[in-house]
C-alpha cells in the first residue's frame, strides 16, 4: 500500500487544498519568472516544500534541492558555482534552488547567502525558494532579502476537509468519520491528517463487492453459495 501522503501529493498548483492567494500569485510568477528569493513559512504539513516543487516544475530549468539540516557554507558555495553555469540537459536558462528548513542552516551559510541574495550580486535567471516552520533562526538581514509568504490551512478548513473526504471515499467504503474534528485535532496539519487516515483506512478494508445479478443457493454439499443469474 502506497502511503497516502505520497499517493495524494499534489503535483500541480491547481491540485492543492486551500492556499488560493499564494497559488494564484505563483501561477502568475511562473508565467513570467524573474530572479528572486522566496521564504515559505508556516506550520508543518501545510504544503510548503510540495508547493515549491510545483512552482519549480512550472518554471522549468535545473532544480537543485538542499535537504533539511545540510545547508552549510560548502553547500552555498556549490549553489554559487551551479548558478554561474548554464543549466545542463535543459533548454531553459533557469535555476531553481529549494532549501528546506532554512532556519536550521549554519551561521556561515546564512552569511554567505546574504551576498548571494543581494540585488547587486544575485545570480542571473535563478529563483531561490526557502522553507521553514519559524523565522526565529533567521536574521533580519536575511529576511529582508526574501519575499516572505505565510502558510496556514486553518482558513481553508472546508476545502481541506473536502479533500480528506475525497481521499477517504476513494480508499474505503466504510462510513466517513468526523473529518472536521480530525482536521482541528491535527492543528490544520494536512500531512498529519493523511497519516491518521491511513491507519483508519487500514482498519476498514473495502467491503466485498457481490455480483449484481444472482442469488444465494444451497449446493449439493449443503454450502451456501452465490449463483450468477
Amino acid at each position: 500500500m502506497k502511503p497516502l501522503c505520497e499517493k495524494y501529493r499534489p503535483k500541480r498548483l491547481a491540485d492543492f487544498a486551500g492556499l488560493k492567494p499564494i497559488r494564484f500569485m505563483f501561477e502568475r510568477f511562473a508565467a513570467a519568472p524573474y530572479s528572486s528569493a522566496w521564504l515559505l513559512t508556516g506550520p508543518a504539513g501545510t504544503g510548503k516544500t510540495t508547493l515549491a516543487y510545483a512552482v519549480a516544475e512550472l518554471i522549468g530549468g535545473q532544480l537543485y534541492h538542499i535537504a533539511s539540516r545540510s545547508c552549510d557554507l560548502a553547500e552555498v558555495e556549490r549553489v554559487r558555482d551551479l548558478t554561474a553555469a548554464y543549466p545542463m540537459f535543459s533548454p531553459s536558462p533557469w535555476h531553481v534552488i529549494i532549501c528546506d528548513e532554512a532556519d536550521l542552516m549554519t551561521k556561515a551559510a546564512q552569511n554567505a547567502f546574504l551576498s548571494l541574495l543581494d540585488s547587486t550580486e544575485a545570480p542571473k535567471d535563478t529563483v531561490f525558494i526557502f522553507t521553514c516552520n519559524d523565522v526565529k533562526g533567521l536574521e533580519p538581514r536575511f529576511l529582508s532579502r526574501t519575499r516572505v509568504l505565510e502558510f496556514d490551512l486553518a482558513p481553508d478548513a472546508a476545502e481541506a476537509v473536502q479533500f480528506l473526504t475525497k481521499v477517504w471515499k476513494a480508499e474505503t467504503t466504510a462510513g466517513v468519520p468526523d473529518l472536521d474534528a480530525l482536521f482541528t485535532a491535527c492543528s490544520s496539519n494536512l500531512r498529519d491528517c493523511l497519516m491518521k487516515l491511513e491507519i483508519k483506512i487500514a482498519m476498514h478494508p473495502p467491503a466485498e463487492v457481490q455480483p449484481k445479478r444472482g442469488k444465494w443457493v444451497t449446493d449439493w454439499r449443503g454450502r451456501t453459495v452465490w449463483m450468477l443469474a
